[in-house]
């Protein structure tokens, strides 16, 4: 759940709802959704306690025409399209470290260009395919280093960012209550929102291979969830505190906006290329 949604989509929401206050009330608004999903799903798991997921339950409540579309669903729309936002993601971020760290460089001129971004994109889901395909050991090696690096420079940034943040910026100035653009906002900002809780059900995926089923996949879910959305709240608090929010909005690369106001560019420079990896 921690990557593309919450380091890519709040600038894109703003632009859309026009009113601080309401992006956070939307975001406040999908975790109460998410965590509602990953209650059903708790309740699925613990009765059937099966690899698969949505295609299991599907498949025993309706039948199996619908999980075999479900499934082409969750394949196209559920896992490749985030894996490709996520990695087109990492071209933004990677962009901004070169322009910051060696403005001008050759690097620096490469990744401004769109097409060269998505070629890097391409290129990292190729070789992280090919990492897992080499066994299952190796590939929870690097995906467990990798989430835990995650969830470190996650936390960290989150705490420390909004510590200074909070120095900087008043609050009551910034989440006045403006009314949101139109109606249509809303619902396009949802969207984006629920777009970044995606994921609430992946450990039913895995359910066959979960030690004590019935008691770990309820926590794993509902914690995991409860968890994610409290620090989507920290990351967006210091988004608008740390940055105009006209600079902020429309922004895809909003994480490495706030570094820069925060920190500087030299310190921006280094935790977008944290960013790159983590996403």
């Amino acid at each position: 759940m921690l990557g593309t949604g919450i380091f890519g989509t709040t600038g894109i929401i703003q632009a859309e709802v026009g009113s601080a206050f309401f992006v956070i009330l939307l975001w406040v608004v999908g975790g109460l959704v998410a965590l509602s999903g990953a209650l059903c799903y708790a309740d699925l798991a613990v009765q059937m306690p099966h690899a698969g997921g949505d295609y299991i339950y599907i498949n025993r409540i309706f039948g199996p025409l619908p999980s075999f579309l479900n499934g082409w669903v969750s394949f196209i729309a559920g896992f490749s399209a985030p894996i490709a936002s996520s990695a087109l993601l990492t071209g933004e971020y990677a962009s901004e470290f070169f322009r910051v760290i060696w403005p001008g460089s050759a690097l620096a001129d490469f990744f401004s260009g769109t097409w060269n971004r998505k070629f890097l994109a391409a290129a990292l889901i190729v070789v992280l395919t090919l990492v897992h395909t080499r066994g299952v050991r190796r590939g929870s090696l690097i995906q467990n280093f990798l989430s835990l690096l995650n969830i470190f420079i996650v936390l960290g940034f989150a705490l420390v960012g909004l510590y200074l943040a909070l120095q900087k910026s008043d609050t009551m100035t910034v989440f006045a209550r403006e009314s949101p653009r139109s109606f249509w906002g809303l619902g396009i900002g949802l969207m984006w929102v629920m777009f970044a809780y995606t994921g609430y059900n992946g450990a039913t995926y895995l359910a066959e291979e979960v030690k004590d089923p019935r008691r770990n996949l309820p926590r794993a879910l509902i914690l995991g969830t409860i968890g994610t959305a409290g620090l989507y709240l920290i990351l967006n608090l210091l988004y608008f505190l740390s940055t105009p929010i006209a600079e902020l909005s429309g922004e895809k690369a909003v994480a490495a906006l706030a570094a820069r106001h925060l920190f500087g560019p030299g310190m921006a420079g280094m935790l977008n290329f944290m960013f790159c990896l983590i996403l």
